[in-house]
């Protein structure tokens, strides 16, 4: 994962940050346990020339106040310049990241997937919590 600086809110010392390394913006602390490609399912797959990029975060409180999250808080770019929130697909339905509050320790796992096109190696994953943008290149 490479997590940038971008508008001057978010910078890591680090540079590259590896899969389970926490990372923490204000008082959320992201951690991306895994990236996997779904070609889909028989009754639900993405369009020709493209696959689904899933990506499993998990989200803690590690400040004294409740947190929101929210999928819709995270983005994928591809290699043309798109950026595009998640997809609307079945293909993750028992692990799809909900929204909600986090109380103070809280944590929440859940799975977000993209559709891309098949084999963009320049896809980057990115969120944009009250903090400020970071930025994790697959």
């Amino acid at each position: 994962m490479n997590f940038g600086k971008r508008g001057g809110k978010i910078a890591t010392s680090k540079g590259r940050i590896h899969s389970r390394e926490k990372v923490q913006l204000g008082d959320n602390v992201l951690t991306v346990t895994k990236v996997e490609k779904s070609a889909g399912s028989e009754f639900d797959q993405p369009k020709d020339g493209h696959e689904y990029v899933v990506v499993t975060v998990e989200i803690e409180n590690a400040g004294d106040e409740n947190i929101s999250y929210n999928p819709f808080d995270f983005k994928m770019a591809n290699s043309q310049g798109q950026i595009v929130d998640q997809a609307f697909t079945t293909i993750d339905t028992s692990t799809a990241l909900q929204s909600g509050e986090l109380a103070p320790g809280g944590k929440v796992s859940g799975t977000i997937a993209f559709e891309q096109p098949a084999g963009d190696s320049a896809c980057s994953f990115s969120t944009r919590p009250a903090s400020g943008p970071i930025r994790q290149s697959r």
